[in-house]
């Protein structure tokens, strides 16, 4: 009885997982876990942490991911060290590059590849590979290419044509980071077709919303529009809520792009009550730092500054450092356009400190805003106050700071 009791829980858990519900699945693993803790089942358990690490890695809680599979890979290395090992070694990796944790990540997804390559199952080896890819693509794409290839080499071998699709729309990224966006909208339209061919919509929404973000990233977002529509229908059609959250929003920020931020906030509001309702905090992140830049643009200043600094607070909770970076940014364009330079000079320095630190390039269109948020700054107060608070700004972290000093503010002070 208790055996079925635990398939059942798994079930009901990919059952949520699968529909993008991730506070359910996650509830439902939790569950199973204590069961399995008490029921002493080591097995079980190290598998059971490990969904739960997938679950919790969705919902963008890096801290519960983490203390999952640093649970689990002790148990996985003493009674299951075969596929569930990998999958753990690849999952805590993955992890440890969005906390800001290069070489620990390094050192766990080559573990991952290695022990793929011994177990000879080429199944596993394939996303291992794409893991450490995944890693190796901003800071050294010359790597990452070769892994990438490897693993495309393997799913053709086997025939698997969804690998295959997903694996190209990974290399695209290459491809976009060099600057060869013609590529990589070559390569994500190709697997878009692919999916379509195999009547695989979870897939081709997912390839689809890359396709759309490509558009906009590259100054094209009326192309971006019916890929994004394109993206939101397959989503709603197969029941994906982090798909659907996650597509609703990349329409609002594309319509934000084009020049309408009224009808972007009702799109973005739609994407930032559903992510919320699954309980995905790396979306709710999303939502609200396009939400803040959209009421700046609006007028609705104290609006744009609370969702800057919502939005900051949530991505340092979640310690995912790419999004402390981006809603920093966020928040010194709101301060900025509330009349705060000084503000606004902090938050900057603050997120240029920690690009520079964590090697986080910049997009055309991004690297646009940020040196215009500086130009304007630097007009606001002088070249020579400027050069002086910006450099001083650089040597001290002011992340906590800044939270508390706008999160607390008195909203009538900042009414504009």
């Amino acid at each position: 009885h208790a055996k079925m009791a635990r398939i059942i829980v798994r079930d009901f858990a990919r059952f949520w997982r699968s529909r993008g519900y991730l506070g359910e699945a996650r509830r439902w693993l939790a569950t199973s876990a204590e069961q399995l803790r008490r029921e002493g089942d080591q097995v079980e358990l190290s598998r059971c942490l490990s969904a739960l690490a997938n679950v919790c890695g969705d919902q963008g809680d890096l801290d519960a991911a983490r203390a999952a599979c640093e649970e689990a890979i002790p148990l996985a290395r003493a009674y299951d060290p075969g596929v569930n090992l990998v999958n753990l070694l690849s999952g805590l990796g993955t992890v440890l590059r969005k906390l800001g944790d290069p070489a620990g990540a390094l050192e766990l997804l080559t573990e991952a590849v290695d022990r793929a390559r011994d177990l000879g199952d080429i199944t596993y080896l394939c996303p291992a590979l794409v893991n450490l890819a995944n890693f190796s693509a901003k800071p050294d794409p010359d790597r990452a290419r070769p892994l990438y290839q490897e693993a495309l080499a393997l799913a053709r071998a086997q025939g698997d044509r969804r690998y295959e699709a997903a694996i190209l729309a990974n290399m695209a990224g290459l491809d976009s980071a060099a600057g060869d966006h013609a590529a990589a909208i070559a390569a994500l339209s190709d697997a878009a077709r692919t999916a379509q061919e195999l009547r695989d919509e979870a897939l081709e929404s997912k390839i689809q919303g890359l396709l759309g973000v490509e558009h906009r990233e590259i100054g094209n977002p009326e192309a971006s529009v019916p890929v994004m529509q394109r993206c939101i229908e397959l989503a709603e059609r197969v029941g994906d809520q982090v798909s659907l959250s996650e597509a609703t929003g990349d329409l609002g920020l594309t319509i934000l792009a084009l020049g309408d931020p009224r009808q972007a906030v009702v799109h973005l509001e739609q994407s930032l009550a559903l992510a919320r309702k699954i309980g995905h905090s790396r979306l709710e992140i999303g939502c609200l730092g396009g939400l803040s830049e959209a009421n700046g643009q609006l007028g609705h200043l104290h609006r744009a500054r609370a969702c800057a600094v919502e939005a900051l607070q949530l991505a340092r909770d979640s310690q995912n450092e790419i999004y402390v970076v981006d809603m920093l940014e966020e928040l010194a364009d709101a301060l900025l356009q509330q009349g705060d330079a000084s503000g606004a000079i902090r938050a900057a320095a603050c997120a240029e400190a920690r690009r520079a630190r964590g090697g986080v390039s910049l997009p055309p269109n991004r690297l646009a805003r940020v040196e215009g948020i500086q130009v304007r700054a630097r007009a606001a107060v002088g070249a020579d106050a400027f050069d002086q608070m910006w450099t001083e700004s650089l040597d001290h972290d002011a992340l906590d700071a800044l939270i508390d000093e706008f999160a607390d503010q008195d909203p009538q002070e900042l009414a504009g």
